[in-house]
């Protein structure tokens, strides 16, 4: 999944959001994963390097 990126320091994560609801669960998806990743004692970085468009935008 993209919140388990190998190379977040570097890299970017593309979201292509389709509607308001599929961005709040990205939001939670996000939350989750970096308190997970807290937890296990890693760097947290599913928050990190997203580009959220809509798709409105690039249609």
């Amino acid at each position: 999944m993209l919140l388990n990126s190998t190379d977040a320091q570097i890299g970017k994560r593309l979201w292509i959001s389709r509607n308001p609801e599929t961005l709040k669960q990205l939001s939670q998806l996000q939350q989750d994963a970096v308190k997970q990743q807290k937890a296990s004692g890693l760097q947290a970085t599913a928050d990190k390097n997203w580009v959220i468009v809509n798709q409105q935008d690039i249609e």
